[in-house]
């Protein structure tokens, strides 16, 4: 579900959230659990942060898909506006479901990063920027535009981590796991290669446990049986 935040533009929160604060921390899997850079445990406490974009009806789309997207991270009086609100709510991530990587994102980044907060940033797009749930494909131009995205923020220091997919895998059609298990494996051999530590994710929707869980360990596990997590994801979040 996507979080529309409706209140008085704050723009002076970004002048001054922007000044000189410590770095923030970085943050590490190890296990099933995350750790800060002191070797404390790192607790998700996050939010949906985007305004839902327009969505067309029709038989073809069952699951309500938006035709398009605000990026919310590319309007700083927005960002202004909402972050002491985040704050308040002791809020230290959220989550953009889309993002447009040819938009400024400076001054969002860096305000929520001197304030803490996290970002979980999804690399699909609405309409033909994800991987079909249907008839699912992994092709390069998908690829491309997931590597554009990381790219573009790769200079961010708050990226807790890139979802490479929402909802793709449901009840009766499982059949499109091993192409999120392949998305997993580019955008993390990319990732590798940059020397980035940032995680990878995935966003189920919920279901009973007997979907739920074997979904979670096939896109978590090392099908070589070699304990590899190179074609495994990091997190694993459930849309409820």
């Amino acid at each position: 579900m996507h979080s529309t935040f409706k209140t008085a533009a704050l723009i002076a929160a970004i002048a001054t959230l922007t000044g000189a604060v410590q770095a923030i921390s970085k943050v590490t899997r190890s296990g099933r659990y995350l750790y800060n850079e002191d070797g404390s445990r790192f607790y998700i406490k996050g939010i949906a942060y985007q305004e839902q974009g327009i969505v067309v009806q029709s038989d073809d789309n069952n699951f309500g898909e938006p035709s398009s997207f605000i990026d919310p991270l590319a309007l700083p009086d927005a960002c202004a506006r909402d972050l002491p609100f985040l704050q308040e709510l002791g809020v230290n991530a959220i989550r953009v479901y889309s993002v447009n990587s040819s938009l400024n994102h400076d001054a969002c980044m860096t305000a929520f990063s001197n304030a803490g907060i996290y970002t979980i940033i999804d690399l699909a797009l609405p309409l033909n920027g994800s991987i079909d749930r249907l008839v699912p494909s992994w092709t390069t131009s998908l690829l491309d535009q997931y590597l554009t995205t990381i790219d573009v923020f790769s200079k961010y220091d708050n990226v807790l981590a890139f979802n490479i997919g929402n909802e793709v895998v449901v009840n009766n059609g499982t059949a499109v796991a091993p192409y999120v298990k392949s998305a997993a494996r580019d955008v993390k051999a990319y990732l590798k290669s940059k020397s980035s530590s940032v995680l990878v994710g995935y966003a189920a929707i919920n279901g009973p446990s007997t979907f739920r869980d074997p979904l979670a360990n096939y896109l978590s596990c090392d099908l070589a049986g070699a304990n590899s997590d190179a074609t495994a994801i990091d997190l694993f979040g459930l849309n409820d």
